[in-house]
């Protein structure tokens, strides 16, 4: 089914050409594979192939990358199995859901205001009544992004920087009114 093509003392997969109607994949079927020699999957699923359990000394890095057959399941099984692969942590640097009654987020929101009144040309500005949500991220220190809700009874999505070494500790990023 693969070509090997050998030149100038080096070596290359050469995939053949594939029938032009190809019967998708069911669920639980094989798939993927050199040049996709199991199949593709159907619509709706994916091939979803384990994490290899091979040493990084192993042949297959002299050889380049081999690919893997996997089996084909639905979008929402092969996220719950990388939440598995993973561990069950995080994307590092990516956002992540934080408490609205932590301190740290309160502090954040507090600052926020304080932002918001500056920029505000109002005798009488709005107070914080609710967080409404909150997400973190680690960044160049801690990135809160916070829904807050006014007395007056606007939204806000706001993004704050805390950088604990830095004198101000806090940096407004972006406000937005929802």
């Amino acid at each position: 089914m693969l070509a090997v093509l050998a030149l100038a003392g080096s070596v290359s997969f050469v995939c053949p050409p594939r029938p032009v109607e190809e019967v998708a994949k069911l669920e639980g079927e094989p798939c993927g594979g050199a040049c996709d020699s199991y199949g593709k999957c159907g619509e709706g699923l994916e091939c979803f192939v384990e994490k290899p359990k091979t040493s990084p000394f192993s042949f297959a890095i002299i050889m380049g990358k081999t690919e893997k057959a996997g089996i084909c399941a639905s979008t929402a099984t092969i996220e719950e199995r990388r939440k598995l692969q993973l561990g069950g942590r995080t994307l590092a640097g990516g956002q992540n859901e934080a408490s609205i009654e932590s301190p740290e987020v309160a502090a954040a929101a507090k600052q926020a205001i304080t932002f918001m009144m500056r920029a505000s040309n109002s005798l009488t500005p709005p107070n914080l009544s609710k967080i409404i949500s909150a997400q973190t991220q680690v960044v160049a220190g801690i990135k809160y992004t916070l829904e807050l809700e006014l007395s007056d009874g606007s939204h806000h999505r706001v993004s704050i920087v805390d950088q604990a070494w830095m004198n101000p500790r806090y940096s407004l990023v972006e406000h937005t009114v929802l």
